[in-house]
């Protein structure tokens, strides 16, 4: 059921990461 969702929530995670490393 919370397929669509986490899919979503696992991208955004992603995207924060890869923001977060670039402004370390």
């Amino acid at each position: 059921m919370h397929t669509a969702l986490q899919a979503t929530v696992s991208h955004h995670t992603t995207i924060v990461e890869k923001y977060r490393k670039q402004i370390k």
